[in-house]
């Protein structure tokens, strides 16, 4: 047997003062793991786990949610082979005080039980390695995290030297720690007092763990909320292992040292604090990060900055190769400045209020591993904006919004990405959308390109994958547009030529034909000799002296004595064809 899980064996209602595991025990000689988690006992002792003293392959015991209020740490220095011990969401306030009734089984007591104590705790959200290291690799780790802690004393860890990771976190420790506090605990190389009220006022706080490697002290903002005290940040320089710190969110807005030294920090956490105000107060905390000499991560998300100046990036350590600034106000960001940090390789502008990439490109002596640039506003990037970058690898552009991704941004380098993350923009998908061609040459590089990149227009395909409009109905550009135009024209002829008509019909057809009669045309040569008139003589045929002039004077002189310059009359009587009507003869006269 290597795995025994005896959790949630209670009485309903009850919690017992003390318990003893049965001497049989000792006999699982191949136990690695005990889970007695909710079991309900209010004090542990050395007679509570006597009988594991001896198992020679145990290496975790689980305690959590049993409500105990006295335990005695020292116990666990016995346990060789023992890794991990959680003792998390208790009642430990201090060191344990036990009478000489501890060692008795007895002492049931009857306690009313809230219905939020039965309840699982809520799991640590794992912190990125690259600032806080986990426990997992270490020999021994001790949890102790949410219970009732208020101060700490170097007898609640006798016997306690080969620990080397302690998670004190979301207790209520509000104690000014000088370095006597865990005396101890000379192996102890991760410590995590997050969530607490640590006062940080000695210059000598923690010198006391000479090989502690990771501090972290984030969520300790009620002391630094404390108008007019001051804290004292000096003691780094005296924690000559230390590489991981985080001060995270603890609303640092001032007040504290002007300057941080390490000689071995290597990792540094200072999100969630105010340093866009220590910024704008002139040079005061300028140089706040520049004692830090081998820093290489650092993390400033969330501090209300609105711009980065030249001389703060060139304040920061040289040494730097992760810069994290998710989060913030930046809505410009001058790319040629990143030649201030030389060895940069991850940069992190995530959250902040970027609308374009065109204030230049990144530069060609950056070496520029990895950008996030996600969850901004950008909707336009300039031509070979990351062509420079030779070094680039990983882009993230996600949940910005881009119509189109172009592979002009990136010139010859975009074979070159390994990573390139453009989901959540609202791409518009149109017919002759080059981008899918790009996405498709790419595409070992997009991550899930066929469910999470998606249209954001026309409205028919908004959410949907890019690949989900049916190409068969696209049709060539130039067509439509060419149809448009037709259709465009018929609906106008359609609705100008009966309104023309109606309102001038008569004086169009007038000047057409007018314009007609000054056209050379064969036709009408052909009319002429099938009517050979040149003018057609209008009078009263009922009054006889009119008539006798036309035909015997007028018709005579132009038609007979003119010669070869005689013209040809056309004359009603004489001329108009039988059968005919009226406006019939007359149109062809005319």
């Amino acid at each position: 047997l290597r795995k025994l899980n005896l959790s949630f064996n209670y009485h309903k209602k009850v919690s017992f003062a003390h318990l003893r595991l049965a001497p049989s025990f000792r006999y699982l000689t191949s136990l690695e793991e005990l889970d007695m988690h909710g079991i309900f006992f209010r004090s542990l002792s050395e007679s509570t786990l006597q009988s594991l003293t001896r198992l020679p392959t145990l290496k975790s015991l689980h305690l959590q949610m049993n409500f105990i209020n006295q335990a005695q740490l020292d116990i666990f220095g016995g346990f060789l082979s023992l890794k991990y011990v959680d003792l998390s969401d208790n009642r430990i306030s201090g060191a344990a005080k036990l009478a000489a009734s501890t060692r008795e089984v007895g002492g049931g007591q009857k306690v009313q039980l809230r219905s939020g104590d039965l309840d699982p705790a809520p799991l640590d959200t794992p912190g990125s390695e690259d600032f806080m290291p986990s426990c997992q690799s270490l020999n021994f780790t001790l949890d102790l995290s949410r219970n009732n802690l208020v101060t700490i004393q170097p007898e609640m860890f006798a016997r306690l030297s080969r620990l080397q990771c302690l998670r004190l976190s979301h207790n209520s420790i509000a104690q000014a720690v000088n370095g006597s506090q865990f005396v101890p605990l000379i192996s102890l190389r991760v410590l995590d007092l997050s969530y607490n009220k640590l006062d940080l006022y000695h210059g000598r706080s923690f010198t006391e763990l000479p090989q502690l490697e990771a501090l972290d002290l984030s969520y300790n903002s009620q002391p630094f909320s404390m108008q007019g005290i001051g804290h004292n940040l000096s003691f780094l320089a005296n924690l000559h292992a230390l590489r991981y710190l985080s001060l995270a969110h603890n609303n640092i807005d001032g007040r504290v040292s002007q300057k941080l030294c390490s000689s071995s920090l290597q990792a540094l956490d200072f999100s969630g604090n105010v340093l866009g105000r220590m910024w704008a107060e002139g040079d005061l905390y300028s140089h706040f990060f520049q004692g830090l000499q081998g820093l290489v991560r650092l993390d400033l998300s969330q501090n209300h900055l609105h711009t980065l100046l030249p001389p703060t990036l060139d304040n920061l350590p040289k040494s730097l190769q992760l810069l994290r600034l998710r989060g913030n106000h930046l809505a410009f960001f001058n790319w040629s400045n990143l030649a201030l940090l030389p060895k940069l390789e991850v940069l992190d502008l995530a959250g902040n209020q970027l609308k374009t990439l065109t204030n230049g490109s990144l530069p060609s002596d950056t070496r520029l591993r990895r950008l996030d640039l996600s969850s901004n506003s950008i909707n336009m990037v300039a031509s070979s904006f990351f062509a420079q970058a030779k070094r680039l690898q990983e882009l993230n552009l996600s949940s910005n919004a881009l119509k189109t991704v172009d592979s002009s941004w990136f010139g010859s380098r975009a074979g070159a990405l390994k990573v390139l993350d453009v989901s959540a923009n609202p791409l518009h998908c149109s017919c002759g959308a080059v981008f899918v061609d790009f996405l498709l040459e790419v595409q070992a590089a997009v991550p899930s390109l066929p469910s999470r990149v998606r249209c954001g227009s026309p409205s028919q395909l908004q959410g949907l994958s890019i690949f989900a409009q049916d190409l068969r109905l696209c049709l060539d550009e130039a067509l439509s547009w060419d149809c448009f135009g037709l259709s465009m024209m018929v609906v106008t002829l359609g609705l100008a030529v009966p309104l023309l008509h109606h309102l001038c019909g008569w004086d169009l057809w007038y000047c057409f034909h007018l314009c007609l009669a000054w056209l050379p045309r064969r036709g009408r040569r052909q009319a002429a000799d099938a009517l050979p008139y040149d003018a057609f003589v209008v009078f009263d045929k009922a009054q006889g002296a009119v008539a006798d002039w036309v035909y015997n004077e007028l018709r005579v002189q132009l038609e007979e004595r003119r010669g070869r310059r005689a013209l040809r009359l056309c004359l009603e009587e004489r001329d108009w064809l039988p059968g005919k009507t009226l406006f019939e003869n007359l149109w062809a006269s005319v």
